[in-house]
């Protein structure tokens, strides 16, 4: 259940400044998809980090939301930061790519890396003074386990009779 994790995250930046305010939008029924908790990890961690920097010095919120629809789990990761302008998006998962002073150009390339090893996407959506938002795809188990419905390689009741 990927609420746990970002729940986790949630609680480590709970209190990282008085200023930006971390908050989630989860839903109370599970949402189940395979995923490598370390490295699913690493890749939230890196977006919220991100978000956090994108306020820094002002007053903010920083909205971790997730639901399941259609088979799909979606995650976002929202800040009412500055946004980014179009130069900005046309690169922002290029490796060494950084506007950051002190960034090395690789926490999105990451952070992708991992969403696409787990058959997701990420996709970002972002406006100059508008904030952003990150929004990642995942496979629910349900769909998943629809992938081997009607296959006839796979048996859906093993009783041993």
């Amino acid at each position: 259940d990927i609420r746990e994790l970002i729940t986790e995250i949630e609680t480590m930046y709970r209190s990282i400044s008085g200023q930006i305010q971390v908050k989630t939008d989860l839903p109370d029924q599970p949402l189940v998809c395979r995923f490598d908790r370390d490295q699913m990890k690493r890749a939230l961690v890196n977006l919220v980090q991100n978000a956090v920097q994108a306020l820094s010095g002002q007053r903010g919120t920083i909205l971790l939301r997730a639901t399941e629809t259609d088979g799909w789990i979606i995650l976002e990761i929202e800040d009412s930061g500055h946004g980014m302008d179009d130069q900005t998006l046309v690169h922002l998962f290029e490796p060494y790519f950084s506007t950051k002073k002190e960034g090395t150009g690789l926490g999105l390339v990451i952070t992708r890396a991992v969403i696409d090893a787990h058959d997701g996407d990420i996709r970002v959506s972002s406006r100059e003074g508008s904030g952003t938002c990150f929004t990642i795809r995942l496979a629910a188990v349900s769909r998943t386990n629809e992938f081997f419905k009607g296959d006839n390689n796979v048996e859906e009741n093993n009783t041993g009779n």
